[in-house]
């Protein structure tokens, strides 16, 4: 009588110690994984919400610094003349002054203005007074 051995099982039992055996690793890795998808997750957010954060002082300077620095150069009885003509523009980086006035004076009162209410609001922007005096 002869015993005949086949190899399958043995090669089926190795299979599945290697399978086995990489489990841990497999766990090991996706659990990497899903942390550096977790932290790609959580930076796009960080972007997203600086964007936002952006957007928002661009729409603040527009709504709150504008007018409030166009109303205050109208309210001023030596810039509240017809032959001047005063453009306010701002974003998030800038105030601009721009158009033209009679006088130097009226030029640099206009720019102390506008400094003044960006002072007071505390704002981050930069103020370039481009008023052209055609008096």
């Amino acid at each position: 009588m002869s015993i005949k051995f086949a190899p399958w099982p043995i090669l089926a039992l190795a299979a599945v110690l290697y399978v086995t055996a990489g489990c841990d690793d497999t766990a090991a890795g996706a659990a990497k994984d899903t942390k550096e998808i977790s932290q790609d997750v959580e930076q796009g957010a960080d972007r997203a919400a600086e964007s936002t954060s952006e957007a928002a002082r661009s729409a603040v300077a527009a709504t709150v610094l504008t007018p409030e620095i166009k109303g205050a150069i109208v309210a001023n009885p030596l810039l509240n003349d017809p032959g001047n003509a005063i453009n306010v523009e701002s974003d998030e980086t800038s105030v601009r002054l721009t158009g033209t006035v009679k006088t130097e004076e009226m030029k640099d009162t206009a720019g102390q203005i506008a400094q003044r209410i960006l002072d007071e609001q505390h704002a981050s922007q930069a103020l370039s007074n481009e008023l052209k005096v055609v008096g």
